[in-house]
């Protein structure tokens, strides 16, 4: 099952992006708000992201190959954000957005760490 950004127009929308910006994505998952990002700028602002989670940067870097988006990321925790700019060779974020939730794939795979069960 895919996971789907909630609220994720409101997210993009108070982020307040302009053209030069640098987006970091701080909780990068499956990559749908960097997505939507891309989609919205067009290429007029520097998207980067970072997650913990190895699966999750695999799945994004899947998902966003297949849309076609230019972007850096890096696997790392975000308690660890002031590393990112020099890890990926990038100019410090001007925006950033932590989508502190989880993703249902997450409980869905019990290996993931989570689960109800």
């Amino acid at each position: 099952m895919a996971h789907k950004s909630v609220l994720l127009k409101e997210a993009i929308d108070c982020l307040a992006l302009e053209s030069g910006d640098v987006y970091l994505d701080a909780t990068l998952g499956s990559g749908g708000h960097l997505e939507e990002v891309a989609r919205r700028t067009r290429g007029s602002v520097e998207l980067l992201g970072v997650d913990t989670d190895q699966m999750s940067l695999a799945i994004a870097k899947e998902n966003l190959d297949l849309s076609g988006v230019k972007y850096k990321a890096v696997e790392l925790n975000f308690r660890n954000i002031e590393k990112a700019p020099e890890l990926l060779d990038a100019k410090a974020p001007s925006k950033i957005l932590f989508d502190l939730g989880w993703s249902s794939p997450q409980f869905e795979e019990g290996a993931r760490g989570f689960s109800f069960q």
